[in-house]
């Protein structure tokens, strides 16, 4: 009958001198290191303190002005010439949130130019950030043929003229003249304005 073998012993670590010096060197070390690490530190902190005061601590903000008054301008097309269904677009200037953009037109005959103002679809699409408004598939005239002139303006308004036109587009009404013959910037021409032609 063979013996299972034992498991093998592990020696226990002796107690002497040379583990005392060990702990003495740790120690050594340790009292050495401790002070560096203390100095490291206190170096980085002042570095990256003003960094971090800079980042938590808001600048100062200039004192806030009101806007001034809110304009559009329109891009004409370089041929003069606009189509029965086209797309119109300008800048703004000092244009706020609430404040809506909708293009009109105008009809011009014998060089005059028509009291009746007619609503397009809209409201146009304002980018506020770059203040910049587009309209896409405007329609301004008759069906073609049609090679009358218009004068087509952009305009600025609130949203309860805008809720207005919307509502007098669904009921099928013929004369806008009231209450956008109050829009000064489609009476008085100038930026907001072009002459065009119906091809």
């Amino acid at each position: 009958m063979t013996q299972s073998p034992s498991a093998p012993q592990v020696p226990k670590p002796k107690k002497g001198k040379k583990g005392r010096k060990g702990r003495t060197l740790t120690l050594a070390w340790a009292t050495m290191i401790a002070p560096l690490v203390l100095v490291v530190g206190g170096i980085a902190g002042a570095y990256l303190a003003p960094q971090d005061k800079a980042a938590t601590v808001p600048a100062p903000s200039a004192p806030s002005t009101p806007p001034g008054a809110a304009g559009l301008t329109i891009n004409e097309p370089p041929s003069g010439n606009i189509a029965w269904k086209d797309n119109y677009s300008g800048a703004a200037t000092n244009l706020q949130p609430g404040q809506l953009v909708w293009t009109f037109n105008q009809t011009v005959k014998a060089g005059n130019i028509s009291d009746k103002v007619y609503p397009d679809t809209g409201p146009c699409t304002i980018d506020y950030a770059h203040q910049q408004w587009t309209c896409t598939r405007v329609f301004v005239g008759s069906p073609p043929p049609d090679h009358n002139t218009y004068v087509v303006c952009a305009a600025i308004i609130d949203t309860q003229t805008a809720f207005a036109i919307v509502d007098d587009l669904r009921s099928g009404k013929k004369d806008f003249s009231m209450p956008l013959a109050t829009l000064s910037s489609i009476h008085d021409g100038g930026p907001a304005c072009m002459s065009v032609h119906r091809v």
